[in-house]
């Protein structure tokens, strides 16, 4: 076997391409995680109302069905 070894650039240059990289894409990752967190919240919120309105409609249903029994004269 032969003693063949890769280059691999280490040093100055190479730290601060990775620390430019870093730097760079941080921010991207702020706004994406915002916008994943704001997209959750947002399909939270709308599925707690939806529940919210149907359990209000049903109250409302159950209500006016026991209003109905008391008025409707029984033969």
């Amino acid at each position: 076997m032969s003693n063949v070894s890769i280059y691999q650039p280490e040093g100055v240059p190479n730290t601060q391409t990775g620390t430019i990289s870093k730097v760079a894409l941080f921010p991207i990752e702020v706004i994406k995680f915002g916008i994943v967190s704001a997209v959750n919240l947002i399909t939270f919120a709308g599925t707690a109302s939806i529940n919210l309105a149907n359990n209000l409609l049903k109250t409302v249903d159950a209500v006016l069905q026991g209003v109905q029994s008391v008025i409707t004269p029984k033969r």
